[in-house]
């Protein structure tokens, strides 16, 4: 029987895979009495081997590095009222405390807004934006001649019916589960607060021993005192699930800040403007925060929140004044404080 040569060249085209590189294949038919098959592949060495971008990788998929799992949102307005007092002492403290400002019963009309981006392994990011509108309140400026507020010499009332304030943070955030029910955060952020605060209307009550100008209103005032406090804080949260539509939160923060300021005052001829005199020192603030979340739906929720503020100097420092001949002079700053408290009702809405 003669020998019968079948050869057969398929050659494959198109687009390079994860397929081998082209092959070769030859099948013979061998004149034998068993007429074994035979297969023979050959490959193209000389042809090299590429993966294709857009295939997808074997190994695990990295994910972005601002990659969330889910976020949320919140829109509040509310009310909150504060008061903000400092004072400072004489040369060589002699009076102890020679002129007090006080701020009180600052009412505030308040606008929130925020977002929280749950990361992976339990890690939150928070971000919280507040600012507030003074639209009523008062101011005292009181002068002394003898130490602990004794002889006081000049008195003045103002209003402070203008002005606002502001509140931002940024933190991070772990989610604790303590149970089904219960969850704890620890929390570390930076923030920034300031109050820009006014005194206009001026009535003069006290005027002593030939100081000060004489009783009754006076014209022209229109003075400023800008404050801020900036720093780190660290804070604790605890969420309760009460049911399966309402959830409390509970949150305190601990607050490490640096304070300045900066004042205006717009009728003493013998300063400079506009800037008159100027502050820094240290303190802390106590932040804390009680909210009341109703589920809505799923993605939208009711939020009423109820939140305290007190920030206090930890440390006296120096009150530089700026004077209309191109001079400064310092004499001793004892302490400033700020106050505040108020509530908000809002909608926080997830995605």
């Amino acid at each position: 029987m003669q020998r019968i040569a079948v050869s057969l060249c398929l050659l494959f085209w198109g687009m390079q895979s994860f397929a081998s590189p082209k092959l070769q294949m030859h099948v013979f038919d061998q004149e034998q009495s068993d007429s074994k098959i035979q297969m023979h592949i050959f490959t193209n060495r000389a042809q090299t081997y590429k993966r294709p971008r857009y295939y997808p990788s074997q190994n695990k998929p990295t994910n972005p590095t601002l990659a969330y799992q889910k976020a949320a949102v919140y829109f509040r307005t509310g009310y909150r009222k504060g008061d903000l007092f400092f004072n400072i002492a004489g040369i060589n403290r002699s009076p102890n405390i020679i002129s007090e400002l006080t701020w009180e019963d600052l009412e505030i009309i308040t606008l929130d807004t925020g977002a929280s981006f749950q990361l992976h392994q339990n890690w939150l990011l928070n971000l919280d934006l507040s600012y507030g509108r003074i639209f009523d309140g008062e101011n005292q400026d009181s002068d002394y001649l003898g130490d602990n507020r004794t002889m006081e010499f000049s008195r003045s009332y103002a209003d402070s019916d203008d002005g606002d304030v502001y509140d931002i943070s940024i933190s991070a955030a772990y989610r604790y589960p303590i149970n089904q029910s219960l969850e704890l955060q620890p929390e570390l952020g930076l923030s920034y607060h300031a109050q820009n605060l006014t005194m206009t209307h001026g009535v003069q009550v006290v005027s002593a021993f030939g100081h000060g100008t004489p009783l009754g209103p006076f014209g022209g005032l229109n003075s400023t005192y800008d404050s801020t406090w900036f720093g780190p804080w660290f804070g604790l949260s605890l969420l309760a699930e009460t049911s399966d539509k309402l959830s409390l939160n509970f949150g305190l923060e601990y607050h490490y800040a640096y304070y300045d300021s900066t004042a205006d005052w717009n009728l003493r001829g013998d300063f400079a403007h506009p800037e008159s005199f100027t502050n820094e020192t240290k303190g802390y603030g106590l932040v804390g925060r009680i909210e009341g979340l109703y589920k809505y739906s799923p993605n939208l929720t009711l939020d009423f929140a109820l939140n305290y503020q007190h920030w206090q100097s930890s440390e006296s420092g120096a009150i530089t004044f700026f004077l209309a001949d191109n001079t400064s002079a310092k004499q001793p700053f004892n302490e400033v404080e700020w106050r505040s408290y108020g509530f908000s009702l809002g909608l926080n809405y997830d995605f």
